[in-house]
């Protein structure tokens, strides 16, 4: 996964930098079965946000959209618990939204996972 190489090399070149990775929204705790054709993209999710969970100084989050879309950007929401998979959506240009607002902010959220939904809340206020 290029995600955990990325990470080992900035280890290595002892580097830590602010580091911002979209990941899908559940992807920490999915039970998503293996029969499903979407498992092999929510392990992999998972994978990496289990490894930026577990490495030592670096400043990171990791954004939680649902299923992206090619929708215009509204606002965002937070899902609801439980919401399902294919209930849920948000637009690309939201996820682009919410990486720029947090990449602009001098440090990150305590939170390291954001997730969030198409709604209509502004997106800098996430």
């Amino acid at each position: 996964l290029a995600v955990i190489d990325s990470l080992e090399r900035l280890r290595d070149a002892g580097k830590t930098p602010r580091f911002i990775n979209v990941s899908y929204l559940g992807a920490t705790h999915h039970r998503v079965p293996e029969s499903d054709s979407f498992f092999p993209y929510a392990d992999a999710k998972r994978t990496v946000d289990d490894r930026l969970n577990s490495t030592e100084g670096l400043e990171y989050l990791i954004l939680g959209p649902s299923a992206l879309t090619l929708e215009p950007a509204v606002g965002y929401a937070i899902p609801t618990p439980g919401l399902p998979r294919e209930d849920s959506h948000t637009s690309r240009e939201l996820v682009a939204e919410i990486i720029t607002v947090f990449a602009d902010r001098r440090s990150l959220p305590r939170e390291r996972t954001v997730e969030f939904v198409d709604g209509y809340l502004p997106a800098g206020e996430v």
